[in-house]
């Protein structure tokens, strides 16, 4: 890495292409595999899009639980 070079209002860093402190591999090693997480939600989800009618369908039963979790928690806080 060069100095920086002092500009009005902020600061530009220069950093040689080739330098070998700054590579890929050394930032952050590469995954192997995805964790096992993700890769059993990404083989589950469909490999279609969503259509209209299914996303208003997850939209509403998320909006049910949010308003369950609400209630449940406003009850929480009157008996405390």
């Amino acid at each position: 890495m060069t100095e920086p070079k002092r500009m009005a209002g902020g600061v530009a860093l220069n950093f040689l292409a080739n330098d070998e402190e700054t590579t890929s591999s050394s930032l952050s090693p590469p995954l192997k595999a995805p964790p096992r997480r993700l890769r059993r939600r990404l083989l589950a989800e469909p490999k279609t899009p969503l259509s209209s009618e299914d996303n208003e369908a997850k939209l509403k039963e998320a909006n049910i639980r949010r308003q369950e979790l609400s209630s449940i928690m406003s009850l929480h806080k009157r008996n405390n």
